[in-house]
């Protein structure tokens, strides 16, 4: 209506003008021509009659030829140069219109198409730097080599993501039975401080899916929203998963009534994707890890993992006292009662070895029956002191645990003795060996000297 009203104005105002140069000559020319048939003696005046009349007919054209110019031609001009202007990317709120004239109607229509293309246009914009920002992100996760690397992106992330809402990550882990913890915070906005404590008290990892509250007071909303310190508030919760297992939340939170907007939420669910990825990759990763240096049944490490480890403990110069131990009669004790009452013994011995240690003492299974605790910076003496704690822990726990009695036999030496692992280790299995000889379930302190006479005297070892 608008645009069609402005177009009949704009022609109106210039016909009449034109109509009237075009009538007036014709007008007073039919006049003139009147006057001449009804006198001859009438032509002066006919003829002025024409004059008048070619006059008026001018005066219209110059009438109508400003109108043109003010109603058509200087708007025309006006909208032609907002077009190239908005052409050339400059923003519509700077470019002027066509004034308030006829042709307003058409200055408001380009200017609402410029501000639908100066939108678009930002929303593209918008889109390529968050394109950039994902990529960044993801590159970030994938040089991350640690959970507490990943936590430390995702603070970032968040404050790529959304820079004015408050947010955070909160994970468990299988360690944790479910317990939650805020590993992450938003850099710019800080953490909002949600309370919830176990995965199953989260409502978007009990749904597996993300969930969208509008204001804390609602019926419906999730009670961990309530009793906030800043108020009523909305939030966005979006679960994260790792191989199918909600583990952990991204928790967002607004002004009460005016949640993130569907963009935020969209980018925080592409964030928990790409975190939930990167987590699986890791775990996966360090439990092949623990799988190559750990010892299946016992739980333990593994013989290549305490050898790299005395290893590191030799090359730092850092003394330490081997000790090489074996149950004793193992074999009769598979063969009498079966392997699994042999994998028992086995278990049993293994815990009794982590409950008599410290914490920085290194306990492993190198093979069989054999196991190994390596005591870093400790005397001999006090290490033969701990052992015999250890062999009085054993009695006590195969006196009253479900396991076919069973004793063990210990060969000790220090690490002086030799300058490779292998090396050191072959003297602990020496003073092991005369344990074994001398009736086992005791304790045989080792050196070179030894190892010479129970290895190079060419006698056979007894059988363990």
């Amino acid at each position: 209506m608008g645009a069609g009203a402005g177009h009949g104005s704009v022609a109106n105002r210039v016909a009449a003008p034109l109509l009237l140069a075009a009538l007036v000559p014709m007008f007073f020319a039919i006049a003139a021509v009147a006057m001449l048939i009804a006198s001859e003696d009438l032509a002066l005046e006919a003829l002025v009659v024409v004059v008048i009349g070619l006059l008026g007919g001018s005066l219209g054209a110059f009438i109508a030829w400003r109108r043109l110019r003010k109603e058509v031609d200087l708007p025309a001009r006006a909208l032609q140069e907002a077009a190239a202007r908005l052409g050339a990317g400059e923003p519509v709120e700077q470019v002027g219109g066509a004034g308030a004239g006829p042709l307003a109607p058409v200055a408001a229509a380009l200017g609402r198409a410029g501000a639908k293309v100066s939108d678009t246009t930002d929303r593209l914009m918008a889109q390529a730097r968050w394109g950039e920002g994902s990529r960044r992100i993801l590159d970030a996760l994938d040089f991350a080599r640690s959970d507490a690397q990943v936590n430390r992106v995702v603070s970032e992330a968040l404050e790529l993501v959304d820079d004015e809402h408050a947010g955070e990550l909160l994970m468990s882990s299988a360690e944790s039975s479910g317990t939650l913890e805020s590993v992450a915070a938003n850099r710019a906005t800080g953490s909002p401080g949600c309370p919830v404590s176990t995965a199953g008290d989260c409502m978007a990892i009990r749904r597996g899916q993300v969930v969208i509250t509008d204001s804390s007071e609602a019926i419906n909303a999730c009670p961990q929203l309530r009793g906030r310190p800043y108020g009523a508030t909305s939030a966005v919760c979006v679960p994260v998963s790792i191989e199918g297992h909600g583990l952990g939340v991204i928790h967002t939170t607004g002004a009460d009534r005016d949640p993130p907007n569907p963009v935020v939420v969209e980018r925080l669910s592409e964030l928990s994707r790409h975190l939930g990825a990167r987590l699986a990759s890791l775990h996966a990763i360090e439990s092949s890890r623990a799988e190559a240096s750990t010892d299946g049944l016992t739980g333990l490490p593994n013989r290549r993992s305490l050898e790299a480890s005395l290893q590191q403990m030799l090359d730092s110069g850092r003394d330490f006292v081997a000790v090489l131990a074996d149950l004793d009669k193992f074999k009769s004790l598979n063969d009498n009662f079966g392997h699994e009452a042999g994998d028992r013994a086995l278990q049993l011995f293994a815990r009794v070895m982590q409950d008599n240690v410290r914490g920085h003492d290194l306990v492993a299974r190198v093979g069989g029956e054999e196991f190994v605790v390596a005591y870093p910076d400790m005397t001999v003496q006090g290490s033969i002191e701990a052992i015999e704690r250890l062999r009085t822990g054993l009695a006590s726990a195969v006196s009253v645990a479900a396991v076919q009695p069973f004793t063990c036999s210990f060969g000790v030496t220090h690490s002086a003795v030799g300058s490779s692992v292998g090396e050191i280790l072959r003297v602990a299995d020496a003073g092991l060996l005369r344990a074994k000889e001398l009736g086992g379930d005791q304790v045989v302190y080792a050196d070179q000297a030894l190892a010479v006479e129970v290895f190079d005297n060419g006698e056979p070892p007894r059988p363990r």
